[in-house]
Parts: structure tokens; C-alpha cells; sequence
């Protein structure tokens, strides 16, 4: 059906339609209707071709939407002149061949007012399915660019985590080579099977909550090698979220930044709180007792992950600080039959 509904064929269409109505709706002086029709034909044949031609001639002068006002300007007052032309030279066309008589052109005033409501309604209907054609195309291009821009700086802060890890992960292996180094192959070990949850799903926007859990658990299990008792884990995740989704490596970020900020000692145990909420929202909260000095740090982990966020979700990342405790509520996104159509 699409392939008939070009705008030749309309427009030839429409060219026919206007010859049949005008007899009906103007008073041309003519000797018979059959010449009246003719008569009609060719106001509405060279009207609508020629207004035709001045319309594409001047959107291949000034073709951007940003040139639609210096477009319309020149399109109408060529139309106008066209106009005047083309009916003063149908009209001297007719008399010559003797189908009117300049004397029964009593009414110029009304016939070229009825040229140029014709003529106008063309450059409008015209002009108006270019400028939302145009229109459409910018805001596709613009949503093109701008995609293929979050997907460029998305590829950026996700090849950032892996180095980010990979770095504090030696750094714990360091200090446990140095305080208990009988656990150092063990913690080696680990490590491994961590870092093939990194190499897996590093290249991903989202995970399975579970599949997070399991990984984040993972990494408790290395860090509780190192502090032991000093480091206390809570969990208590509603079932129903477990099939939601969220950035991979954000638990593990959020747990190695509590880590890294806060004193974990006999003295200061650090607790570690997971839990989620009713309103699809997952806390990760640690008691606060705030290191005076935090060694090599690089301040990229947070604002990472409100950055993946940002490309994700239409929720934001709602960061609570008071004087007990550092709270971080992840919004868990769900993902409708698998695909990245994405809804919190």
C-alpha cells in the first residue's frame, strides 16, 4: 500500500480532484462545462506544478530546519509572483483561443484570490510535511549521537573496573603475604575465581542481583581471610529481588570502598549491612569510622557507579552519610524478557 502513496501520485491525484470540485465551487465565464473543466485543469495543473518546483528549488538552497524561516520566505514570495504570472498568462491563453472573453473576467480581485488560497494551501500542506520530516531526521541523528556518546563514555567507565579491582585486590594480597602469608595461596585461589566473574561479565550493563550476591559473597569470603572477626557481614535480600539487575562489580566497589575508608580493627570491628527494600531498592550500609588518612586513593569507585546509573536507570544513586553510619541505595532495574528494555 505504501509503494501507491507517493507524492506524485498524490499530488496527481489531488490535481484531478481540484479540476472536477472547482467548477462547482467558482464561477468561471465559459462557454460550457466542458471547457470550464479544462479551464479548471489547467489553473490547477500549472499551480500545483509550479508551486511544486519552487518549493524543492529552495529546499535544495536552504535545506536544514534551522533555514525554515529564510525557506518559507523566498518559497512565498516566489509563489506569489508565479502566481500573478501564471494566472495572467492562463488568462491571455484562454481568450486567445477564444474559450473566455477578457470581458467576462469581471471579477479579477476574486480570482486570484481564489489562485492564491489554492497556491497557499499547497506551500503549507508542502512545507509542513518537510519541516516534521526534517525535524524527525534531526531528532533521530541528535538520539544517534548521543547514544553512540553514552556507549563511548559506558565503554570507558566499565574498563575502568577491572584495573580498579585488579589494583586493590594486589594491594590486599600484599598486606596478607606480609601478616599471614600461610593463607596467601589460598587467598590466590580465590582471587582466580573472582577475577573470572570480572573477565565474564565486565563487558556487561547489567547482572542478576543473585549472580552479584554470589560474586560480592566471594569477595567477603577473601577479605574476611585477611580481617577475620574484625569484619561483619549481614545479607537479608527479599526473594523476589533477587531476579532484578544491576551494573556488575557495584557490590564489590561499595564494599571495597567501605573497606578502604573505614578502620577495621579488634577495637573497631566494621559492620557491613545488605538489604533490600520494597520499592525496588537495594541498601549497602556500613557502620562510619572514617580513616584520618586513606592510602593511594583513586575516588573513582562512587562516582562510577552513579555514571552507569545515569545510562540505565531514570533513578539516582541516594548516598546518606550521618555520624554511624555510610548508606548507599541502588536502584535494581528490571529487564523485560532479557532484553535492555529497562524499567525501575
Amino acid at each position: 500500500m505504501k509503494k501507491y502513496l507517493t507524492e506524485r501520485n498524490i499530488r496527481y491525484t489531488g490535481i484531478i480532484f481540484l479540476s472536477l470540485l472547482l467548477p462547482n465551487v467558482t464561477d468561471l465565464p465559459c462557454s460550457g462545462l466542458d471547457i470550464e473543466y479544462a479551464l479548471a485543469f489547467m489553473h490547477t495543473f500549472i499551480f500545483w506544478e509550479g508551486d511544486v518546483f519552487i518549493i524543492k528549488f529552495f529546499r535544495k538552497k536552504f535545506t536544514g530546519i534551522d533555514q525554515t524561516a529564510k525557506r518559507i520566505t523566498y518559497a512565498a514570495i516566489s509563489i506569489i509572483l508565479y502566481t500573478v504570472l501564471a494566472k495572467t498568462a492562463i488568462k491571455l491563453f484562454a481568450a486567445q483561443i477564444g474559450w473566455i472573453t477578457f470581458d467576462g473576467y469581471h471579477d479579477l480581485y476574486g480570482e486570484f484570490m481564489v489562485s492564491f488560497i489554492t497556491t497557499t494551501t499547497i506551500g503549507i500542506v508542502y512545507e509542513t510535511h518537510y519541516f516534521f520530516v526534517q525535524w524527525k531526521k534531526e531528532i533521530i541523528a541528535a538520539e544517534k549521537l548521543k547514544n553512540q556518546q553514552l556507549k563511548m563514555e559506558l565503554s570507558v567507565l566499565k574498563n575502568q573496573i577491572s584495573p580498579h579491582f585488579l589494583f586493590n585486590s594486589l594491594n590486599t594480597l600484599v598486606t596478607l603475604i606480609e601478616e599471614k602469608h600461610e593463607n596467601a595461596a589460598k587467598f590466590t585461589e580465590k582471587l582466580s575465581e573472582v577475577y573470572r566473574y570480572i573477565l565474564q561479565n565486565k563487558e556487561k550493563e547489567l547482572v542478576k542481583l543473585e549472580d552479584e550476591l554470589k560474586f560480592a559473597e566471594s569477595y567477603l569470603f577473601l577479605l574476611k581471610m585477611r580481617f577475620g572477626d574484625n569484619l561483619d557481614f549481614e545479607k537479608d535480600i527479599k526473594n523476589e529481588q533477587l531476579n532484578k539487575y544491576v551494573p556488575p562489580l557495584t557490590l564489590q566497589i561499595l564494599i571495597e570502598n567501605a573497606i578502604k575508608h573505614n578502620i577495621v580493627s579488634h577495637s573497631q570491628p566494621l559492620t557491613i549491612q545488605l538489604y533490600s527494600q520494597e520499592n525496588s531498592r537495594l541498601i549497602i550500609q556500613n557502620t562510619l569510622q572514617k580513616k584520618k588518612y586513606v592510602k593511594d586513593s583513586t575516588r573513582t569507585g562512587l562516582e562510577n557507579i552513579k555514571k552507569r546509573y545515569q545510562f540505565i536507570s531514570k533513578e539516582k544513586v541516594d548516598i546518606i552519610t550521618t555520624e554511624s553510619y555510610f548508606m548507599v541505595a541502588l536502584p535494581l532495574i528490571k529487564v523485560e524478557q532479557n532484553e535492555m528494555k529497562l524499567s525501575v
